[in-house]
């Protein structure tokens, strides 16, 4: 399956301790979450989707070595996604350009420690109750496209 390069905006870049948001009226980034463990990916939302659940993009998590500066577009391969129960489901991709994960074209073909990690952050606030694999997550995001 050939998979569609997708545009990520990233809010939280790897190694941040702090969740911000764009303030709508502002247009400035807000911390609205502090944690005590580092993100072990970009975090953000993936662009031109919504979801009712939470009024807001879909959450992407960007398996990725890059430097990458809050705010700045990601252009990104899915790999899969989280489900979790109240709705807020996780996206799962990679930086196609990142020759780390230049080769992962499923979630599994992440690095087993860090697929823990990030499940371990997502379960923080989230009870996850399926692992989608890169063509089902496809068929989600088309679900939530704008």
């Amino acid at each position: 399956m050939t998979q569609d390069a997708l545009l990520a905006i990233i809010e939280d870049p790897k190694g941040s301790l702090t969740h911000v948001e764009l303030d709508p009226t502002t247009r400035d980034y807000k911390v609205v979450r502090e944690f005590t463990i580092p993100w072990p990916f970009h975090y953000g939302s993936l662009k031109d989707t919504h979801v009712e659940v939470d009024h807001d993009a879909l959450d992407i998590a960007v398996f990725s070595e890059l430097e990458i500066q809050r705010g700045q577009e990601m252009i990104v391969r899915i790999i899969g996604a989280l489900l979790v129960k109240d709705g807020d489901h996780k996206i799962l991709a990679v930086c196609p350009d990142d020759m780390q994960f230049r080769k992962c074209f499923e979630y599994v073909d992440i690095p087993e420690n860090l697929r823990a990690q990030g499940e371990k952050v997502f379960q923080i606030d989230h009870t996850i109750e399926r692992i989608l694999n890169a063509e089902e997550a496809m068929k989600l995001i088309e679900r939530y496209r704008i």
